[in-house]
């Protein structure tokens, strides 16, 4: 290989990026902003039209531009005029003709200059307009940098995107009130990575910010868990955390959210990596967050195509079980995340749990045995152990 892989994509990357990218050649996979890219991945076509806002060392325009291709179009547009020439030169090492780079600050208005504070390599992502900077960066650079709306760089250009990514460290405010004649009138996918804290300390917030987006028609899919998310749930969970998240008008067609998460799963099993990542925070989402509705239709279509994965197998089944839906399938599939391998207590723990449900008491205390064997006093195991006693009683 010639290149490194980058999220999957073959990507020449000079020794001068050492840090933030591993140089060429290197052929282990290199996981880069996976949300944002994974999104990107499902959203773009051949010939599109993509708006890399806040595209820093250019990494994700120049995967952009592999994905758009030759009839395509990428215009990367970043603040910090030294790190543009990073992106100039890594477009420059692919041999990638299709990306046009503009070195101002995306917000609400134009032709007028602003303070940016530009933070040397190789921690130039963290260059922001906020002056606050300084208690993590005392060797920011102050600069004087031009703005421009998006608005108004449209109807210069005549250029109308079909997906613009936006990470800019806190101003995705400004950028969206900046581009709202062009997000009113077309329908345009936004991949946004939303800096709640950051948001506060330029203008905005992120209540507003989603509050703004949904009244022009904009629905929400939470790029973590692959689930569509309202505007209070992805404000109480990223309100003081880094969020990523799919704005699009077409999240209300149940077709368009299918095709997503088909799509996902594709690209999921395409790679052991990406699986595994996948995997931990579907768990985690499940788990912490009891995200059971959501997490089911993305575990539906990963079992389609791994019938026989642990982790998917008992994951499923703990969705159906959490929800008191099919018990009897939620069953089957315990049954084959424990052939294939899973935690035998966890199994035999919830296993036991649906089996008195049911009413099947002496396959139910065989389960809870067994998983008391296995971690002996374990406080759930004996709360279910104690509900099956009761339950025989009331039976008798």
């Amino acid at each position: 290989m010639d290149g490194s892989n980058i999220d999957g994509i073959e990507l020449i990357v000079p020794e001068g990026f050492k840090g933030i990218l591993p140089p060429s050649p290197h052929p282990d996979y290199f996981d880069f902003e996976f949300p944002t890219f994974m999104a990107l991945k499902l959203l773009i076509s051949p010939g599109n039209i993509i708006f890399d806002i806040g595209s820093s060392h250019g990494v994700i325009t120049c995967l952009a531009s592999k994905l758009t291709g030759e009839t395509g179009r990428v215009y990367s547009f970043e603040a910090n005029p030294y790190v543009i020439e990073n992106s100039k030169h890594l477009a420059s090492a692919n041999k990638l003709n299709n990306i046009i780079f503009i070195n101002n600050f995306i917000g609400e208005n134009s032709d007028t200059i602003t303070d940016f504070f530009a933070v040397p390599e190789p921690y130039s992502v963290a260059s922001t307009k906020n002056p606050e900077i300084f208690k993590f960066h005392s060797d920011a650079v102050p600069t004087k940098v031009k703005m421009l709306s998006i608005d108004d760089f449209v109807k210069r250009s005549g250029v109308i995107p079909d997906v613009c990514k936006i990470d800019v460290e806190g101003a995705e405010y400004v950028v969206a009130k900046g581009m709202q004649r062009l997000l009113s009138v077309h329908s345009i996918d936004l991949v946004v990575e939303t800096h709640a804290d950051e948001m506060l300390k330029i203008g905005g917030d992120l209540n507003q910010l989603l509050d703004f987006l949904q009244k022009i028609g904009y629905s929400m899919l939470d790029l973590d868990t692959l689930s569509v998310t309202n505007k209070d749930e992805y404000f109480q969970k990223y309100k003081s955390v880094i969020g990523y998240v799919l704005l699009s008008k077409k999240l209300n067609e149940p077709q368009f959210v299918k095709d997503i998460i088909t799509k996902s799963t594709n690209e999921t099993i395409s790679s052991s990596h990406v699986l595994s990542s996948r995997l931990n925070k579907l768990q985690h989402s499940i788990e912490s967050e009891k995200n059971y509705e959501a997490a089911t239709m993305q575990l539906e279509e990963l079992i389609m195509k791994l019938p026989n994965h642990q982790l998917v197998n008992y994951l499923y089944a703990l969705c159906l079980h959490m929800q008191k839906k099919d018990p009897q399938k939620a069953i089957h599939h315990y049954n084959v995340a424990l052939q294939n391998g899973f935690d035998e207590f966890w199994v035999r723990y919830n296993r036991a749990s649906i089996l008195a449900d049911l009413g099947m008491l002496d396959d139910a205390s065989a389960d809870i045995d067994r998983a008391l064997k296995l971690r002996p006093n374990d406080t759930g195991a004996m709360n279910i152990l104690e509900r099956i006693r009761s339950l025989r009683l009331t039976t008798v």
